[in-house]
């Protein structure tokens, strides 16, 4: 009996030192588990708002900037067509050929400001693209990136043609219109959602 007394005394006081350092120990193990998850986590969130930040908002701008420039382009020739009907509507062509010599000059100079803008705004912000493209390419999804190609081989031919480096026969065979880029942007507007979306969770 004596020795099962000792025995039970040893193994309180055993169990008196054991639970607590297990105890102490456990607390750091989920303390040291919690801090590596939220230092994960924290590294995610940085890597997902450089992507944002950098990469998908910035080409997203330029590509905003370039389609808002071009709807007004569109607004402004439609309104032209509008005014040049009415003014010569119902006039002889004696009429017509005074409101041409009067209005024709001022018309022309629409079409002289678009020329002019496409190649000293829209195409520089095409080739900003390419440029803000090759400098992040790292901060790209890979779906993204396969894109890249499409991007730099429009800006390529409207350069050739600017230089008047491609003869406006080859220039219908290579068929490069915007319409190609659609689906970049498509992956651009798509990643930013959510790249958004993932941040606010």
């Amino acid at each position: 009996r004596k020795v099962c007394a000792m025995d039970n005394q040893t193994i309180l006081k055993i169990a008196d030192i054991l639970v607590p350092a297990l105890a102490g120990l456990a607390g750091v193990l989920v303390g040291a588990w919690m801090t590596s998850r939220g230092q994960k986590q924290e590294r995610r969130h940085a890597w997902l708002r450089r992507q944002l930040d950098e990469f998908y908002s910035p080409m997203l701008g330029m590509r905003g900037l370039i389609l808002a420039k071009s709807v007004t382009r569109v607004k402004v020739g439609e309104a032209a067509g509008t005014a040049w009907h009415r003014l010569i509507s119902g006039r002889d062509p004696e009429q017509q050929m005074a409101i041409e010599k009067e209005h024709v000059p001022g018309l022309e100079k629409i079409i002289q400001y678009e020329n002019q803008q496409h190649k000293e705004e829209i195409l520089p912000l095409y080739r900003k693209m390419v440029e803000h493209f090759t400098t992040h390419l790292g901060l790209a999804e890979q779906a993204t990136r396969l894109h890249f190609d499409a991007l730099v081989h429009f800006v390529e031919v409207w350069n050739r043609w600017e230089k008047e480096a491609l003869p406006p026969e080859v220039s219908r065979e290579l068929g490069s219109t915007e319409e190609a880029l659609h689906p970049f942007y498509q992956d651009l507007a798509v990643n930013l959602e959510r790249l958004q979306s993932e941040l606010k969770k």
